[in-house]
């Protein structure tokens, strides 16, 4: 939307990008960017009539060397974890949850210009390496507990600090009849 250029544009400008172009469109994006490789993408997650997965998908193509390797940065209204899973796992370096703050979008914009992650081919399409294996192993650990109740067995709580025994702690309150002698003296 252009509500959502103006915002990043406002955004962006301060870091005194080279280029910064915006596209109404999926396939005059991909024209473009087939004509002229960006360094950075932007891609809003639920567009029409083609899906940011689907421009993803395009783009991380091994037939297409110009964009395979360009990072992108997906935007969305939608951060469910499902979809922030399909982004990740599809090629996106990073996902912003909408609205984002301009501290945030720096923050996500270093971390993707400086990140240094290998891409690997997985069918057709390149991915960052290890993604998909560290949203398996966080998929699995968030069904332990399920898994372990299922079987009849009690999933142990997490641990957490004692608490301070109230008795151990000085009585650091100055009782009424104190405050009233000091202030007779």
């Amino acid at each position: 939307s252009r509500t959502i250029q103006t915002l990043i544009r406002s955004m962006i400008l301060p870091m005194r990008p080279r280029r910064l172009r915006f596209h109404e469109n999926v396939p005059d994006a991909l024209q473009a960017m087939m004509l002229e490789p960006p360094t950075l993408v932007f891609s809003e997650w639920h567009m029409r009539p083609m899906s940011g997965n689907r421009l993803l998908k395009i783009m991380r193509n091994r037939k297409i060397d110009t964009l395979c390797f360009v990072p992108v940065i997906v935007l969305t209204g939608d951060a469910t974890r499902r979809n922030v899973e399909t982004a990740l796992r599809a090629g996106a370096q990073a996902v912003l949850a909408k609205p984002v703050s301009s501290t945030d979008f720096r923050k996500r914009i270093d971390f993707v210009l400086s990140d240094e992650r290998p891409f690997e081919p997985v069918g057709d399409q390149f991915v960052v390496s290890g993604v998909a294996a560290l949203l398996d192993k966080r998929r699995e650990r968030d069904r332990l507990p399920a898994l372990l109740t299922s079987v009849g067995l009690e999933p142990e709580p997490p641990m957490r600090a004692k608490p301070i025994e109230s008795a151990s702690l000085p009585d650091i309150k100055p009782s009424l009849q104190d405050i009233r002698r000091r202030n007779a003296r």
